[in-house]
């Protein structure tokens, strides 16, 4: 019996999303499958292998990802992982938008309670 559950996320650029995951200490396999209970697996486009068998995934579905795991083994709930995950994956989104505007980042900095402020300006 599979326990996979599927989470549809706010991530549209896989590369971006890429990228957060290995910064923030994961491996991270493309194209190959997760692992959960009993030797179960689906297939996804970006799978973070974890060291107690059960992998979390992310696979293209329309416009956006989503995620995909089997959170009864993982030890971690589909919430706390993504949290830090969201806010990277929205600050590099604005940042590459920001660019591709003709911003420039004027500065950033994070508060007391984690919150990214970033000032942008643009000659016009």
């Amino acid at each position: 019996m599979s326990h996979f559950t599927s989470i549809k996320v706010q991530f549209k650029n896989k590369e971006i999303l890429k990228s957060i995951l290995v910064a923030q200490g994961h491996e991270v396999l493309e194209n190959t499958y997760v692992r959960g209970y009993g030797g179960n697996r689906v297939r996804a486009d970006l799978v973070v292998r974890r060291s107690n068998g059960y992998d979390i995934g992310f696979r293209q579905r329309g416009d956006s990802l989503e995620m995909i795991a089997d959170f009864w083994g993982t030890g971690v709930t589909a919430e706390a992982f993504l949290a830090p995950i969201r806010q990277a994956y929205t600050r590099e989104q604005l940042l590459a938008t920001a660019v591709e505007k003709g911003f420039t980042v004027e500065s950033e900095s994070v508060d007391e309670k984690g919150q990214i402020r970033i000032v942008l300006g643009r000659w016009a």
